[in-house]
């Protein structure tokens, strides 16, 4: 029994929110979602009562979350008794870094993670602004602590001239998490049964797509050359309206279908699509070579990871 997986259940007692538990320690709801089923499993209980109207702990579930406040509050007070024998002291993050970001990232979610970062290292400056791509290598050479977050396709990253950008301004790119693009659609579209069987085989298509920009090169579109009907969102909130409205088919990732489009009512679904998904989609980083090593730096980029996992 994970000492961790007892500190979600008492902040799930406190949130009633998978989500934001989630949010609190920089992780995904899908991994909460599994810790709290490990316990569940390890224990051959029911911890929790899931519906659509939020989570709530059964009997069992509150015997386990009692134990859970004992365990916890022993550990903290083991760590505060050993502290003097500690071989070294945890280091306090302190600098600035300026974190740029495609409009993609100007989502709850990821905001929620950025304050909560802030919150959490009192004695760093992120200083947080969204441009485009173009804009972003329009302001290079930067002379300070930088790192651009955007998204990109395998076909982008391995193009010439996305190397070529690199290489003039000494950067280097880390994945932040690797996923795929699918479609969301409202239950009530008339393009529903279509899109279920919808191939990027190479012919024309007229269903009409809406996606939130989401390519390196700020307006790649991927398969563009089939498309006939194809519009780009200023934002995430625009796209899922459209395609709330049933007259649109969205194109996301399964994490940003959670953690932005999912409805309780189930009004939007989530359809997985080979054609799509041969095509990798990524979160990366861009920063300065040599910069890897940067605490600042590497401990923003871990908690992205850990956060988008």
């Amino acid at each position: 029994m994970r000492t961790e997986h007892l500190e979600y259940l008492l902040d799930l007692k406190e949130t009633s929110s998978l989500t934001k538990t989630a949010e609190k320690y920089f992780t995904s709801h899908q991994v909460i979602n599994n810790a709290i089923k490990s316990l569940e499993k390890e224990l051959d209980i029911i911890i929790l009562d899931r519906t659509s109207k939020g989570i709530t702990f059964t009997d069992a579930g509150m015997l386990v979350l009692a134990y859970a406040k004992k365990a916890v509050a022993e550990k903290n007070t083991l760590l505060d008794q050993l502290s003097p024998y500690c071989q070294s002291d945890k280091a306090v993050l302190k600098g600035t870094l300026n974190v740029y970001t495609i409009s993609r990232f100007s989502n709850k979610y990821f905001l929620r993670l950025y304050a909560s970062y802030c919150h959490q290292n009192p004695h760093t400056a992120i200083n947080l602004k969204t441009v485009s791509a173009t804009t972003f290598f329009s302001l290079l050479p930067i002379d300070e602590l930088f790192t651009f977050i955007t998204t990109a396709h395998s076909g982008t990253l391995s193009s010439e001239l996305f190397r070529e950008r690199l290489q003039k301004y000494n950067l280097v790119y880390e994945v932040i998490v690797q996923s795929y693009l699918g479609l969301c659609i409202a239950q009530k579209s008339p393009y529903l049964p279509l899109a279920k069987e919808f191939q990027s085989s190479g012919q024309k298509s007229s269903l009409p797509f809406v996606v939130h920009n989401y390519s390196l090169a700020e307006h790649e579109v991927l398969f563009s050359d089939i498309f006939t009907n194809f519009f780009i969102a200023d934002n995430f909130e625009s796209q899922k309206q459209l395609i709330k409205s049933g007259e649109y088919i969205g194109m996301c990732t399964p994490q940003e279908f959670r953690q932005i489009f999912y409805t309780k009512d189930n009004s939007l679904l989530f359809i997985p699509n080979a054609s799509l998904q041969r095509s990798s989609f990524y979160y990366i980083a861009i920063y300065q070579q040599g910069m890897q090593t940067n605490p600042i730096l590497h401990d923003f980029l871990e908690t992205l990871k850990k956060a988008y996992k």
